[in-house]
């Protein structure tokens, strides 16, 4: 090699003649084609996993646990101790029946509206009051702004925003910037 001349990384190109692969019968080792001069490697198919089957239960009442207090709960089947070669079989599972909160089960499409409703003003009444204490601290301090909110009601920056919105759509409260700050005052 010549001490002036580039020197490469990239491998230089061999001359190699490539053979057309064709499809092996099932019976045969397939043959992977390679661009060298090399012969073909045989490849062995892979073997298929043996799968055993599942030990079982002997389902004498001598095998099974005693049952528990209540009649719902499986119990779960011991193996005997004096015949190991006693295969496995699953126990079928008992389910309880689902309980439903009363307040859902046999109520007609009215009776769940009026529910629904029910829960909306029940929503709306704390959010008056969540407002309520928002207007007595704007009264005590003079001015009130979002991270005064947040804290004193322990809300969300997003939740403070919109209550101070709210206010300020219904007339309590006016909106002011003071620099890059944005207080609230108390109207009237």
């Amino acid at each position: 090699m010549e001490p002036d001349s580039p020197q490469s990384n990239a491998p230089e190109p061999e001359e190699s003649v490539t053979e057309t692969s064709q499809v092996p019968a099932p019976e045969e080792a397939a043959t992977i084609d390679v661009p060298t001069d090399s012969e073909p490697t045989p490849v062995e198919p892979p073997e298929t996993p043996v799968i055993e089957s599942a030990p079982t239960v002997d389902p004498s009442p001598e095998a099974t646990a005693t049952p528990a207090a209540s009649p719902d709960v499986p119990t779960p089947a011991t193996i005997p101790a004096s015949d190991s070669n006693t295969s496995l079989q699953p126990t079928p599972i008992q389910t309880a029946p689902i309980q439903f909160a009363p307040i859902l089960t046999g109520r007609s499409v009215e009776e769940m509206h009026a529910l629904r409703v029910l829960s909306v003003a029940a929503q709306e009444r704390l959010v008056q009051e969540k407002l309520e204490h928002l207007m007595d601290l704007a009264r005590k301090e003079g001015t009130i702004d979002r991270t005064a909110a947040r804290l004193h009601l322990r809300i969300a920056p997003a939740t403070a925003t919109r209550y101070l919105s709210r206010l300020v759509q219904e007339g309590r409260l006016t909106r002011h910037r003071e620099g890059d700050d944005v207080v609230y005052k108390v109207v009237g």
